[in-house]
Order: structure tokens, then sequence, then C-alpha cells
């Protein structure tokens, strides 16, 4: 998995470190509640939430340009 920067809390809004908070346990979930495994799921979370806050955006500069 390449190297991520992981944003500090104080840097991220509250409705970000909510999000991020809530895709994680998703994913601890779906592991089955294993231990141990905080660090990746925070950052697993917090790059997927990167990913679809990019996505919106290039789907509507496809969009303009496509006129």
């Amino acid at each position: 998995m390449e190297q991520q920067q992981r944003l500090e809390p104080s840097a991220i809004s509250d409705g970000l470190q909510k999000q991020i908070e809530r895709r994680a346990f998703q994913l601890y979930e779906a592991r089955g509640r294993e231990d141990g495994h905080d660090l990746d799921d925070w950052l697993r979370a917090e790059a997927a939430l990167r990913r679809e806050a990019l996505r919106p955006k290039a789907s509507i500069a496809a969009a303009v340009y496509e006129e």
C-alpha cells in the first residue's frame, strides 16, 4: 500500500473527521471487529473519502468539455 500523508485531526473539519470515523468503524465492523488495525482503518477511510470527493469534480469537468 502506498504511503499517504495522514491529516491530523486538528487540520480537518469536524464534519470530515466524523465521516472518516464512521467509515473507519465500518471497515472495523466488516473485518469482524478485529482489534489492532485502527490506523490502517483510518488511513483507508481517509483515502476513500478523498477519492470520492475528487470523483464528482472530474465528472463535472468532463460534462463541461463535452458540450
